[in-house]
């Protein structure tokens, strides 16, 4: 997201940016109806820009959860991208044209995301690894209700001064989580073949 402030303060979407545009009625609706009930934390494509997940991140992940589904999700996930969208997922990913046919264009992608949502759930978490730029919020008064903009501008470290930190916080949270999802798949294995073996249902 990348916002404006304008008339008595408050924050206006700015359509300019790739996922406003791609709804603007219901941008509009957002920042119009919610912003006078809650402070906004909102993060933008240099912040996001900052962070590089790699395929050894994914693969890295892979191996704590015991599978490759991970990274295959990344994949579906990037061709259905590049399929709707190429000249918007060429931009992106900067991919020889002599590399784009369907069984070659992901293994030769030297990263696989800039994360955006997943760098806002670690602002949300871990404020003591960005500078936001607080807006006041005209309707909320107080610093602990002020608007957190992180990356709006390239700007020096763009709000985001240990980059590494922040991608290691990132990497930290999936791996943890594929254990763990793979714990859990474990154990539903276990028990399933326990009923199977008992003849119960």
């Amino acid at each position: 997201s990348r916002p404006t402030v304008g008339a008595e303060g408050r924050l206006e979407p700015d359509f300019a940016a790739f996922n406003l545009s791609e709804n603007k009625e219901a941008a509009t609706v957002v920042f119009d109806k919610l912003q006078d009930h809650m402070p906004f934390v909102l993060l933008g494509k240099h912040a996001a820009y900052r962070v590089t997940l790699t395929r050894e991140d994914f693969m890295a992940w892979d191996v704590a959860a015991g599978t490759n589904t991970i990274t295959e999700q990344a994949n579906k996930g990037l061709a259905a991208f590049r399929k709707d969208m190429p000249d918007v997922f060429y931009r992106v990913y900067p991919v020889p044209e002599d590399k784009r046919g369907d069984d070659v264009w992901f293994k030769t992608l030297t990263y696989i995301s800039h994360p955006y949502d997943p760098l806002l759930t670690v602002a949300a978490n871990h404020n003591d690894l960005f500078q936001p730029v607080r807006v006041p919020n005209p309707k909320l008064p107080g610093s602990a209700k002020e608007h957190l903009l992180i990356g709006m501008k390239n700007e020096g470290d763009c709000q985001v001064p240990d980059a590494e930190a922040a991608h290691a916080e990132i990497c930290r949270v999936v791996k943890d989580s594929s254990k763990r999802m793979a714990s859990i798949e474990m154990e539903a294995m276990k028990q399933a073949m326990k009923k199977k073996k008992s003849g119960h249902p």
